[in-house]
């Protein structure tokens, strides 16, 4: 079953950025973090990958946003799984990409990613069309303008 992700939009009084100090608080702002979760994670369409979903109710997906991002910068950055995996539990400015506000906050394990990419190619041999390229197409012309 199909549910987008909206968590990250809610603010959190438990969030990891109010033990911050303000210098930190700060420079958070300015780190490529916080550009990505603006100009990526949340410009990410999920209803797009609602194919990927039974419409039965069933137990919801993990967020996609978090999956696309996640493997997005699993590219960029040229980590292994387990890398990112290390980032994903104790990297906040991993955590602040992804929206996250909580130390704890995981949004998938291993296997979910695994079987979203899995997902995602049996819809790409079914269909031709790479959703993953969409994204990315989406978010250049957005760019653009």
């Amino acid at each position: 079953m199909f549910k987008e992700n909206t968590n990250h939009l809610q603010g959190n009084l438990l969030s990891f950025e109010n033990d911050l100090s303000s210098q930190q608080k700060k420079q958070i702002r300015f780190k490529e973090a916080e550009f990505f979760y603006q100009n990526v994670f949340c410009q990410i369409v999920e209803d797009d990958f609602s194919v990927l979903y039974s419409d039965d109710y069933s137990r919801p997906n993990s967020p996609i946003n978090s999956m696309v991002s996640c493997l997005i910068l699993r590219e960029k950055n040229h980590w292994t799984f387990e890398q990112l995996f290390d980032h994903l539990y104790f990297d906040l400015l991993l955590k602040k990409s992804l929206g996250l506000s909580e130390i704890n906050d995981i949004p998938f394990c291993y296997t979910t990613i695994f079987n979203f990419q899995k997902r995602l190619l049996e819809y790409y041999e079914s269909t031709g069309n790479n959703l993953i390229e969409n994204v990315f197409k989406k978010l250049t012309k957005k760019e653009l303008k």
